[in-house]
């Protein structure tokens, strides 16, 4: 077959090409007795004279067409019919065949895995779901050899195998395979079932088995590793058939899901006897005391669960490890004690021999199995079990090990815990006094999350149960320790003065001292030197000050001091500041999270709020009116929001909430634009974050026509990294910003930033989308020119040049014969010719410059193009009858000079192609659409064949003969090139007779350049 038509069989042909369409309806064979390719849509078939298709269906539809080209014309004969027919029967019934034994292979993999399914539904034992796989596929596929492995270190060992295997393989498969035998470790690393044709022995490693012909191999996982491998080989036969690989992928998936489910079950199983060792224990310790009942209830349980272990609970004592519940003592520093307290968690040792009860190694080895207990990071006891036979320790015993050696760690911990409380119950009783006060204090925090309040209400606790005093809270600010709270009088005006002025931060030692260390700071005596206040503290006794900590930081001071003479502070003293002050923090903090919270859920409502709003909106000023919306709610009508753009070192008013219409000088300041110097803006420019102002001073904020507002705040909107605009809020009735207004502006300033950028991205795909196109559509002129070129270079550019060739030789004949006159005409067609090959060369050169010249986008006048073209085609419509109907056309963005190319050819052809209409009529006009607009051209000329429209626009085609009308068929290129440059399209539309319009489109925003 040429390539022509091979190459557009294998990429395919619609499903509607008429031969095949026509086939498909009638479901029997069509012949074509005349063969036409652009006719049938199958490129590169021109050679062809005849063809017969016969469709074939599938449940009543179509699947696949029979076809027959030949090369030879004529009609096709009945014998010819006849046989095609024949052979369309023929190979329909050898598909259905063929599809009968798919489905008989596919049901016999299914009945297969049907049958493991049903055989292993209650097993759980892993060599017996094995066997039984086995049998499945001895049972399914006759005569093949069947095994299953485990992975043992670097050999596979046979667990379950077929009846039919030799002695001499068993001895082989029982001694093992290694595991890198090809086929068994390319099953294992792929997850892939393996088949091998052509079995080889040696290359395979397998010994015993030359008498295989193929071999197939199944990795079963678990989890993330493999399990086992499940291998079948075969004497009958090198190759698998179809029916056996499905067979043996069955058997292989079936048996991987039996295996994850019996290691499922065996799991639970484990789970359920660590659970009901840790019941059993929790239940008999429940009233235990001290520590040995705890080990012997622990020693009990695992001997009643685990059966035959012997179990021994040590203590570290200074003579050596002692054992409290057997007789006998070991050696302190007996190496196989200390792994645990240096691993750090339990130790299980297979094949380890035992402690004896005298301190030698138990006469018969052992698994060993042991539980470190320590004691504030020290060695203290350990549980010891072990195994009187060799032998590893299943899951199950490590589990129910693990989980009563937990419990009993859990019950020591409880003992401890215990005598701790007892050693607190005096402590305790006297901070109850002091919470009792302080749940004054914790009812206050249900009606206000004023910090300073609730620190007034711990102050008035503490001095009611305290002596005569005063209390204080300090808080550091800059350099110094400002007063927030205060209960009592100080007892001196002066004294008074100074704690409201606030003290020094580094001279005021009394608070100092337990902000930085984070413990309380304790004085019988009121230390006079110490915040240098000299005679003004004379009148005082014993102080504390005592840090307040909030999640876990130390936000103030809370200074007690009492009047009086030195005045020890007892425990009980200390332990009621203590209790008050914590409670205090804790307060705080609930405060602090409250707080936090509303500021966060007004934050989270406005965000949802503009989000709503926003939606797939793009439009920059559509959506900074959004967020004026939702501003305008939270804030009422007494705020003013506005969005400004930063356009080199101002910032420019682009839109506005609706209430500042009326104050038009505002309006104007803001329209007119303010320096990125005014100080609320220069702080959000420098921080990159929201800025706020409390108190709006106009003067100082160089804001002119701003009186009416108290506070204002601006949030810098960033896309792409750099502050492109802000979002600024002014409050009328407000002076000062709560948290939670701040937050809401915050929260709408995130909101309308993230839509800025994605209406960024949005525009810069739009724009990448257009370019694309763009490039799409000049590659493709240009795939098509350069198609043209070669057309031409092969055909019109050759026809010259054979004028030319031959012309000459009948010129030097002429000549050789003395005719002067046949010689003379000759060269006149010389001439001809070579003037036609130099208009096309030029013609060609025309286009290439199109391609490449700059273009100078500017707003061009269409009107004025189409009067300028007029006067360029005045010669050649000397003496002709032309009526013109030139329509108000629109001034659009582009290159001049290339478009005036494009409206002078336009209206060049439209008086060339009606040269021979006694009356003309040409008729120009513009349509406006959304994105574009489109210019045509319409005249009542010659007209051209709908059906070769597609080849008006490519180089040096043309539908009309040369010598009806001239040129190069290389104007329409140029202008398809021109305007495919300004991202817009070319098209025509015409009939033979009854003329042809021309258009072109430009978009309104032509694509960069």
């Amino acid at each position: 077959m040429p390539d022509g038509p091979r190459l557009a069989l294998q990429h395919g042909l619609p499903a509607d090409t008429p031969a095949f369409a026509q086939a498909t309806v009638h479901g029997l064979p069509v012949f074509l007795d005349s063969w036409d390719a652009d006719q049938q849509r199958v490129p590169g078939s021109e050679m062809y004279f005849k063809c017969a298709f016969a469709p074939y269906f599938r449940a009543g539809q179509p699947v696949a067409m029979l076809s027959l080209a030949s090369q030879v014309p004529g009609s096709w004969t009945s014998q010819q019919r006849s046989l095609f027919g024949a052979v369309w029967r023929v190979l329909g019934i050898a598909l259905e065949r063929a599809e009968q034994a798919t489905q008989l292979e596919r049901q016999e993999a299914l009945d297969a895995f049907v049958a493991f399914a049903e055989q292993s539904t209650t097993v759980t034992d892993v060599y017996d779901l094995a066997q039984q796989a086995v049998r499945v596929l001895r049972t399914t596929l006759g005569d093949v050899s069947a095994a299953y492995f485990d992975l043992d270190g670097d050999m596979w060992h046979v667990r379950a195998w077929s009846e039919d295997f030799t002695p001499e393989i068993l001895t082989v498969l029982h001694a093992g395979i290694p595991a890198d035998a090809p086929s068994y470790a390319r099953a294992r690393h792929s997850r892939e079932p393996v088949f091998v044709a052509e079995w080889d022995a040696n290359r395979e490693h397998v010994a015993q088995t030359e008498a295989y012909g193929a071999g197939a191999f199944f990795a079963c996982s678990v989890g993330s590793e493999v399990h086992g491998l499940l291998a079948m080989g075969t004497q009958r036969t090198s190759d698998w058939s179809e029916r056996d690989r499905a067979v043996f992928q069955a058997v292989g998936r079936s048996l991987t899901l039996a295996l994850e489910r019996s290691a499922q079950a065996r799991a639970l199983e484990e789970e359920r006897a660590a659970l009901a060792a840790f019941a059993r224990f929790t239940e008999t310790s429940s009233d235990a005391t001290d520590a040995l009942t705890l080990a012997a209830n622990a020693r009990d349980v695992l001997r009643s669960v685990l059966g035959d272990v012997h179990v021994t609970y040590y203590e570290l004592t200074p003579h050596g490890w002692a054992a409290q519940l057997l007789s006998g003592e070991l050696e302190g520093d007996l190496p196989v004690f200390m792994p645990p307290f240096h691993e750090g968690h339990p130790v299980f040792l297979d094949g380890q021999d035992g402690p004896h009860s005298s301190g030698t190694p138990h006469d018969t080895a052992a698994a060993l199995a042991l539980y470190p207990y320590s004691r504030r990071g020290e060695p203290h006891a350990l549980l010891s079990a072990w195994q009187p036979q060799r032998r590893a320790w299943s899951e199950r015993e490590r589990n129910v090990f693990l989980s009563v050696g937990r419990s009993l760690y859990l019950g020591f911990e409880r003992l401890e815990q215990t005598a701790q409380l007892a050693a607190q119950n005096a402590e305790l009783e006297a901070r109850s006094r002091a919470l009792e006060g302080f749940a004054d204090l914790t009812r206050d925090l249900t009606l206000s999350d004023d910090p300073y309040l609730l620190t007034q209400r711990a102050q008035q606790v503490v001095l009611s149960l305290l002596p005569s005093g005063y209390a204080l809270y300090f808080e550091p600010e800059g350099e110094r320790w400002v007063r927030r709270a205060q209960t009592g009088e100080l007892g001196s005006d002066a004294l008074q003065a100074v704690a409201e002025a606030g003290l020094p931060y580094h001279d005021a030692l009394n608070l100092l001292r337990p902000f930085t260390t984070l413990e309380p700071y304790y004085q019988d005596q009121y230390d006079e030197a110490a915040d240098r206040l000299d005679d003004l503290v004379a009148h005082l006794g014993a102080s504390a000050t005592l840090p307040v900590m909030v999640a876990g930081h130390p936000v103030g001071v809370f200074a007690v001091v009492l009047f009086g003479e030195r005045r020890v502070w007892t425990a009980a003293d200390r332990a009621v500041l203590d209790s008050v002050v914590h409670a205090l923090g804790l307060a705080l903090e609930r405060s602090q999270a409250t707080r936090q919270l509303r500021e966060e859920r007004a934050a989270l409502e406005a965000f949802t709020a503009f989000t709503e709003a926003a939606g797939t909106q793009t439009d920059v000023l559509a959506l900074s009116r959004q967020a004026f919306d939702v501003l305008r709610t939270r804030f009422s009508d007494t705020s003013t929001a506005v969005y400004h753009e930063v356009i080199g070192d101002h910032f420019y008013a682009r839109s506005w909430s609706e209430d500042i219409d009326g104050q038009d000088d505002l309006l104007a300041t803001l329209q007119g634009g303010t320096p990125l110097t005014a100080p609320l803006f220069a702080e959000a420019m420098r921080t990159g974050e929201a800025a706020f102002t409390a108190h709006w001073n106009p003067e100082r904020e160089q804001i002119a026509h701003t009186e009416a507002y108290g506070a204002a705040a601006v949030y810098p909107l960033r896309v792409g990294g750099q502050i492109h605009a802000f979002l600024s809020l002014g409050l009328r009735r407000q002076r000062t910003w709560m948290d939670r207004d701040a937050a809401v502006l915050q929260a709408v300033g995130r909101g309308l930033t993230l839509a800025l950028e994605r209406a960024d991205l949005a525009e810069q795909l739009r724009r990448h989308n257009l370019d694309l196109g763009r490039a799409n559509r000049e590659l493709l002129s240009a795939n098509e020119e350069l198609e043209a070129f070669a057309y031409s270079a092969s055909h019109d550019l050759r026809t010259p040049v054979r004028h030319v060739k031959g012309f000459s030789e009948l010129t030097r004949r002429a000549l050789h014969r003395g005719n002067i006159e046949s010689a003379l005409a000759h060269l006149h067609v010389i001439e001809t010719a070579s003037e036609r090959m130099s208009a096309m060369i030029d013609a060609l050169l025309q286009l290439a410059r199109s391609a490449g010249a700059p273009l100078s986008p500017g707003p061009v006048d269409l009107g004025r193009l189409v009067v300028t073209a007029q006067q360029d085609v005045a010669a050649e419509v000397v003496g002709r009858d032309i009526e013109w109907l030139v329509h108000p056309l629109p001034t659009v963005q582009g290159d001049a000079v290339t478009l005036q190319q494009v409206m002078t050819n336009f209206v060049s052809n439209a008086v060339k192609f009606t040269s021979t209409v006694p009356h003309t009529m040409i008729e120009v006009w513009a349509e406006q659409g959304a994105a574009e607009v489109t210019v045509y051209v319409r005249d009542n000329g010659v007209g051209f064949d709908a059906r070769y429209a597609s080849r008006l626009f490519g180089a040096f085609q043309r539908l009309h003969n040369e010598r009806e009308f001239s040129g190069t068929g290389i104007g329409l290129a140029t202008v398809r090139r021109i305007i495919l440059r300004h991202g817009g399209q070319v098209h025509a539309e015409g009939h033979r007779g009854q003329g042809a319009t021309f258009a072109f489109s430009l978009p309104h925003k032509p694509p960069p350049h």
